[in-house]
This record gives C-alpha cells, structure tokens and sequence, in this order.
C-alpha cells in the first residue's frame, strides 16, 4: 500500500486541476487521485481522502499560489502550470536512473523517455 503525504499531494493535485479548464471540486480531485483506501481508526474516511481534503483546508496550494478555490472549485494558476511541467521534468528524469521507479508512475507521467505511453 503506498503512504503519501500531503506534499506529495501537490503535483498530481495541480495535474488534475490543469486539466479542468472550468475548475474542479475537492471530491473529484478525490475520484482522480484515490488509490488508498485504508480506512481511519474511528473516521468515516480513508488515509487518502482526508490528505487530498488537506490541500483545501490547509489552504496548501493557495497559500503556494499554485491555484485558488472559488466557489467550491480550484482553478490553477500560471504558477501552478509550471510546477506541472517542472514536477514532470523531474519525474521523467527520475525514471530513467530508476526502472522501478519507472514501472511505478509510467501510468501517470508516461514512459522514462518522457513519451506517453
């Protein structure tokens, strides 16, 4: 099962929102991103649910400037627009020292070449 934590959030969150031109919910960032699903002791939710329910009320990518929330939707700044494509730089980059790595997030970043597979 994989741990995030609300940093790592943060790059995938804002590849969500870029991809939404009108904006987008906290629940459908939710729907995009879910894929660990660990019930919290004596919550109705799950480990992932309420990091990615963190971004907002942390006010995380606000703070940053990376988007803003306006009535209920977060909209992504230009800001946030080149985290996306710096956070993808990286994360190519990372790939191609590290074929596990590779294997892990080709599905989101696409192959360690950098083209989407």
């Amino acid at each position: 099962m994989a741990v995030y934590s609300e940093t790592d959030l943060v790059i995938p969150a804002l590849e969500v929102i870029s991809q939404h031109k009108y904006g987008i919910t906290t629940s459908d960032i939710l729907i995009e991103l879910s894929d660990d699903l660990t019930l919290l002791e004596n919550r109705g939710d799950d480990k992932f649910s309420q990091k990615v329910r963190n971004l907002k009320s942390h006010n995380t990518l606000e703070r940053r400037g990376l988007a803003t929330f306006e009535n209920g939707r977060f909209t992504i700044t230009s800001i946030g627009e080149s985290m996306v494509v710096s956070g993808k730089a990286v994360m190519t980059a990372l790939c191609k020292n590290n074929e596990n790595l590779s294997e892990q997030i080709s599905c989101r970043y696409g192959a360690a070449d950098g083209s989407q597979e």
